[in-house]
């Protein structure tokens, strides 16, 4: 297996054509607006500091030891969750890391699926900065478990 892939190449090319049969699947005005939409969130809304950071080589590095160490399972519900559905989420969200360090640390870092991490995010957004600062994976999970 390629250190790139993170899957032995039977699996690989499963996903590979799954992935290639479910592009072909959209018709091109579905191709197009996604393409569009893509297209204006990068240009407007995207933070060039924040996509530099996550797409630095230490960054994706990390990201990978965090998916191993977690045994690719949302952190939260325990579901096993493949590559495109799993975030590597900053507990104390990465603006409010005093350090620059900080936001590669660890112990501050853990998988989640998407949907777990949209729950989070929707509860972060409406909490303090003092607050965030001050909440654990501990007390994130007895809460995302909860609205689960």
């Amino acid at each position: 297996m390629p250190l790139n892939h993170r899957y032995c190449d039977q699996h690989y090319k499963q996903r590979h054509k799954d992935y290639v049969n479910k592009q072909s699947n959209l018709t091109e005005s579905e191709q197009a607006r996604r393409s569009r939409d893509s297209k204006r969130y990068d240009q407007q809304e995207r933070n060039p500091e924040r996509t530099a950071f996550y797409h630095s080589t230490r960054w994706i590095k990390v990201a990978d030891y965090v998916r191993s160490r977690d045994m690719y399972s949302d952190q939260v519900t325990g579901n096993v969750v493949d590559d495109g559905a799993s975030i590597v989420d900053h507990i104390v969200p990465m603006r409010l890391c005093a350090l620059p360090e900080d936001k590669l640390d660890t112990t501050n870092l853990w998988l989640l699926s998407r949907r777990t991490h949209n729950i989070k995010t929707k509860l972060e957004q409406s909490m303090d900065d003092n607050k965030l600062k001050h909440l654990d994976r501990k007390w994130w999970t007895k809460v995302l478990r909860e609205k689960m």
